[in-house]
This record gives C-alpha cells, sequence and structure tokens, in this order.
C-alpha cells in the first residue's frame, strides 16, 4: 500500500512539474540582450534556442546551476528580429518572437505603446492587451500599479498569467516599468523581470535607450528628494543625455503625475524637487499614471505631460 501510495505521489509530482510562469521577455540593453525570465516548479537547468528570424542554426544560453527562477541572457545584434523557445523542468514552450532596439543613435522606424494602473480590472486589461498586440508594439511602457497590493504573491500570480497566458504578450514584448504606490517596491515582481539597472545595482530607477530615443523611469515611490541617490542618478543622467545629439527625444516613465485633472492631481512633492531639472534637460515627454485617465497638456516650460491611467483600474473624476 505504501509503495503503490509513493509511486502516485511521484506521478502527481512530475505531472505538476514544469513552467509555471512565464516566459517574460525583457532587457537592460536591449540592442545588444534580451533577457527570458521564467520559473519552474523544481530547481533546474533551464535552456533558451533562439536565431535571427528564419535563420539556420540555433545559439543556446543555460543556467550554470540549478534553480527555480531561471534569467536566460540572449546576446542579440542590433535592430533585428528573433525567434525563441525554452526548455526547463520537463517542459518546453515556444516558439516567439522579438524585436531587438536599434543601436543607440541610429534612424530607424519603430512603434511602442504606453499604459498604467491595472490593479483589480482584469477584463479591461484583456481589452487593452488586445488593442495593444494590434499595433505590433516593439516594446511597452508601464507607469506603474499593475496590481492592487504588492504584498499580495497570488495577485502578481495574476497579473503574469495574464500577460504570459492569456495573451502570451510577454513572452514576445519587453516591458519597460516604473513602480506604483500599489506595486510596494514588491521583491515577488523584481524577482519576476530584468529591468535596467542603475550605477548602485538596483532596478529601483535607471535609463536606456532605443534607437534614438532616452527612456528615463522616475521611482516616485522612494525618496527623490536633492540629496538623494536617485536624484543623483537622475540629474546626471539627463545631463548627459540633454547633451548628446544622437537622441531625438528624452522621455520620462513616472507613476505619480506632475500634471493632472484628475483625482490625485499634482505630486506637488515631487514636481518641486524634480521638475526644474526635467525642464532644464530638454525632457520633452512625461509618461504618468496614478490617475484612472488619459490627459496629455500643452507643453509646459517645453515639457509634455501625459496622464495614461486607463490600465483597467476604475475610472478616476476630472477636476478642472
Amino acid at each position: 500500500m505504501r509503495i503503490a501510495f509513493a509511486i502516485a505521489f511521484f506521478l502527481i509530482s512530475v505531472a505538476l512539474a514544469g513552467i509555471d510562469r512565464g516566459p517574460i521577455l525583457s532587457a537592460e540593453t536591449p540592442h545588444a540582450e534580451m533577457v527570458a525570465n521564467f520559473r519552474t516548479e523544481n530547481p533546474c537547468a533551464g535552456e533558451a534556442y533562439y536565431r535571427e528570424l528564419g535563420g539556420s542554426g540555433w545559439s543556446i544560453v543555460s543556467d550554470t546551476a540549478l534553480c527555480t527562477l531561471h534569467y536566460l541572457v540572449m546576446p542579440v545584434l542590433p535592430y533585428r528580429q528573433y525567434e525563441y523557445y525554452i526548455l526547463a523542468d520537463s517542459d518546453s514552450l515556444g516558439l516567439y518572437t522579438f524585436w531587438t532596439a536599434p543601436e543607440p543613435g541610429d534612424h530607424v522606424d519603430l512603434n511602442f505603446c504606453a499604459y498604467g494602473d491595472t490593479r483589480t480590472g482584469l477584463i479591461a486589461h484583456w481589452v487593452i492587451i488586445d488593442h495593444i498586440m494590434m499595433c505590433d508594439p516593439m516594446f511597452v511602457t508601464n507607469s506603474g500599479d499593475m496590481i492592487e497590493d504588492g504584498e499580495d504573491t497570488d495577485d502578481w500570480d495574476e497579473y503574469f498569467s495574464e500577460l504570459c497566458e492569456w495573451h502570451n504578450i510577454a513572452q514576445s514584448v519587453p516591458y519597460f516599468y516604473a513602480m506604483g504606490n500599489h506595486d510596494d517596491e514588491s521583491p515577488y515582481f523584481y524577482d519576476a523581470v530584468t529591468l535596467p539597472h542603475n550605477p548602485s545595482g538596483t532596478e529601483e530607477y535607471a535609463s536606456w535607450d532605443w534607437g534614438r530615443l532616452h527612456f528615463v523611469a522616475i521611482n516616485s515611490e522612494i525618496d527623490y528628494s536633492t540629496t538623494s541617490p536617485q536624484y543623483e542618478f537622475l540629474s546626471a543622467d539627463l545631463a548627459t543625455a540633454s547633451e548628446n545629439p544622437d537622441y531625438d527625444f528624452i522621455i520620462a516613465l513616472v507613476h505619480r503625475p506632475f500634471y493632472s485633472s484628475g483625482y490625485h492631481g499634482r505630486e506637488e512633492d515631487m514636481a518641486d524637487a524634480l521638475e526644474p531639472m526635467l525642464i532644464a534637460s530638454g525632457v520633452d515627454l512625461v509618461i504618468q499614471g496614478h490617475d484612472h485617465m488619459y490627459e496629455r497638456t500643452h507643453p509646459q516650460e517645453g515639457v509634455i505631460y501625459i496622464v495614461t491611467g486607463g490600465g483597467g483600474a476604475p475610472p478616476s473624476p476630472i477636476f478642472f
């Protein structure tokens, strides 16, 4: 009887083994590498097979140790389309395709989508992702508040399931994020993706390039005062970007708004600390969330501000 039970338990364990989250495509330097992030039921060595779309041979990257959280870095060439699949824990997923970024400074055509504030609005988020996929973007920016409670791991699993299992967008389109107040600086989120890093080695705030676009992610949920490490980074990064002739546009991504007619309105402390820097550095566009609506300003001392918090959370009232 014990032997039969042990065999049955083993069979159930085998049936449940496999890749249970992902792959989620992300990047730190998207013109030089893409990362397949995924999780397995059991510790194992995962593999990613990838090549230029339509190519003849496969390149392979794999884990160097047994693990359940896998971050397989695929070295790539700029402005190419690739295909890949993953193997791990007696499971396989793919084929998926993705675009790499152009070399910083290169003139190329591109398109991307921006939104934020999904929280509990899963059905609305479903519709939004459907529309995003029809646009065939090379990448997506998310201005935060992906979920309702950043401390609830079930919320994060549901969010990534929506991206990976319900739609298959995260496998082919890298997302770049700014953290929202509901996301609660969750380690569970940071464990799921690989994002651009700042010089201190964290992913809380950072910058990256996509061709002639320079992006900077501002974290409105941690210290941004003039004596903070984040302020020091932003000041140096934007000053350098403002002097670089290879950039046509400098774009900031942040959760709480500098300008908004919504319920939350202007984040006064953040605006007092950072808005002079944005103006002085010639930032062209700031993509914001927090208020669940769409709004675009006229240039404010040269800077256009967009609130795009319609990712599924309940709509915000507008105050004039």
